[in-house]
């Protein structure tokens, strides 16, 4: 579902979903800069990449692309692991940092919602989830006393979109996080021919998600509603 789609059903909704979304990949890029930094190289301060502008951290032509079409690189950090203190650990560490940040996000999203209502669960009953249809696509089952549902909803948008960006960024396929940490941890002339490799790899992706499109909504659904079901039930 495009933004257009979105903005056709529900304008408010859509533009929290966006709010949602943004704000989910700012702080996964914030991660990947703040670890790299942590790691010692200073390309994120250099290139304007960790400061506190969130705009910085987005790819402004990707965003554009995800919206219109549903698919695009969101932000992007770069860094330089020859710079890191220790090249191998610190390339796994910067890899999963941003996944880190979306799960420690979706955890406070999901706390947030259980002190607003202990039956936070209903909202998800019956309602899409998954990485390709990530929204909500209707109103919710009830509404907790004295929140919007406007609020609900862009919590509720925190949790399943952190999901989706954990999950998906953690897939090993080039050029994602989990294909980087991977490559970090493989001794030997395999993991050195992966981690050369990976940046001219990035078509894979595009290629997973074509090809696989079903099984990769299988996916991201199933685990969606075990992490629901473990936090929100």
């Amino acid at each position: 579902m495009t933004i257009l789609q979105r903005l056709n059903d529900n304008p408010v909704f859509a533009l929290l979903w966006m709010l949602a979304l943004l704000l989910s990949v700012i702080l996964h890029e914030y991660g990947h800069a703040w670890a790299a930094i942590w790691q010692g190289d200073d390309t994120p301060t250099k290139n304007g990449r960790f400061d506190w502008n969130p705009l910085r951290y987005l790819d402004f032509i990707g965003v554009l692309m995800f919206l219109l079409i549903g698919f695009g690189a969101l932000g992007y950090v770069r860094t330089r692991p020859d710079k890191y203190r220790n090249p191998v650990w610190g390339s796994f560490i910067v890899s999963i940092a941003g996944i880190v940040m979306n799960i420690v996000l979706l955890l406070l999203a999901a706390l947030t919602l259980r002190l607003i209502d202990a039956r936070a669960y209903t909202l998800f009953e019956a309602l899409p989830l998954g990485v390709l249809n990530p929204v909500l696509a209707g109103g919710f089952a009830y509404s907790a006393a004295g929140v919007p549902e406007a609020g609900l909803y862009f919590i509720v948008q925190l949790v399943t979109l952190n999901i989706t960006l954990a999950v998906f960024n953690a897939l090993p396929i080039p050029p994602l996080d989990g294909a980087n940490a991977l490559a970090a941890i493989i001794p030997g002339r395999l993991g050195e021919s992966l981690r050369v490799n990976l940046a001219g790899s990035s078509w894979l992706v595009i290629v997973v998600i074509v090809l696989l499109r079903e099984p990769l909504g299988n996916l991201l659904y199933g685990v969606e509603r075990i992490v629901v079901t473990t936090l929100l039930r």
